[in-house]
């Protein structure tokens, strides 16, 4: 059986926004710069930094195969949020250089331009997949004891089964 690669949703033609211009982006790709500053973000926890327009943001994986959550707002319109959706919509499952991660309604602008991907070398499967996607939920402890249903959780959702429970029968306790 062959697999046929996902196309976006709207296939865009040359020229919209939806496609940046790649000959810019790749002088900003190519261009030299200035380190300002460097972090490293610990297992499990989450850090925020702001990245001024018309700067460069790299993120690097170091310590092998990790996974990890990005979301984005606009600094003056923290309305203006990273709607991943819309971008699987307008690129794809996986996104990669020149790639655009869009803001959600109503304001539908793209918050950053893909300009380099240092896990390229991972390359392709037979159905487009690569490393970057925007098929997950957003990564935590309390998804993944949900999922394990560890004790915790346990305790915390024993209120919903039990209200479940009294409105169906059917459901598991």
């Amino acid at each position: 059986m062959t697999h046929q690669v996902p196309k976006p949703a709207y296939l865009a033609s040359e020229g919209s926004p939806i496609h940046p211009d790649r000959a810019l982006y790749t002088s900003i790709a190519n261009a030299p710069k200035e380190l300002v500053e460097s972090f490293t973000i610990p297992i499990r926890s989450g850090r925020a930094w702001v990245v001024p327009k018309g700067n460069v943001c790299r993120i690097n994986a170091l310590l092998g195969p990790q996974v990890g959550d990005l979301n984005l707002w606009n600094l003056r319109n923290p309305r203006k949020r990273f709607w991943a959706a819309r971008t699987r919509q307008l690129h794809r499952s996986h996104v990669s250089v020149f790639d655009r991660l869009w803001s959600c309604l109503p304001y539908l602008r793209p918050l950053v331009t893909i300009t380099g991907d240092s896990l390229s070398s991972y390359g392709v499967d037979g159905v487009g997949g690569r490393v970057h996607d925007l098929l997950g939920s957003v990564l935590s402890k309390f998804n993944r004891d949900m999922a394990m249903l560890t004790p915790h959780i346990q305790d915390e959702m024993r209120p919903l089964w039990y209200f479940m429970r009294s409105e169906s029968p059917s459901t598991p306790s």
